[in-house]
């Protein structure tokens, strides 16, 4: 039984693991730890998903930015022949 959670953590406590507030204050603590642990991992795993989408992109921006860097810079030094010349 879990004793010492405010009503607004138990709210959103039955909410993310889907379960009827009565229930869950009547759920043994190590069952509703096992839940969290669950529920946790889940949202680690999830960020870890979004993180790697992200890098990914990221990699590619900096790619795609080195490519121009680098024809800018060929394109200045043609400019500078010319003006050589």
């Amino acid at each position: 039984m879990l004793k010492q959670l405010s009503p607004e953590t138990a709210i959103k406590l039955a909410k993310e693991l889907g379960i009827p507030i009565e229930q869950l204050v009547h759920t043994p603590r190590h069952i509703v730890l096992a839940k969290l642990a669950e529920l946790a991992k889940r949202q680690t795993d999830e960020a870890d998903q979004e993180n790697t989408g992200k890098s990914d992109q990221e990699q590619a921006n900096k790619a795609g930015q080195e490519q121009t860097d680098e024809a800018d810079r060929k394109q200045a030094g043609d400019t500078s022949k010319k003006e050589s010349e």
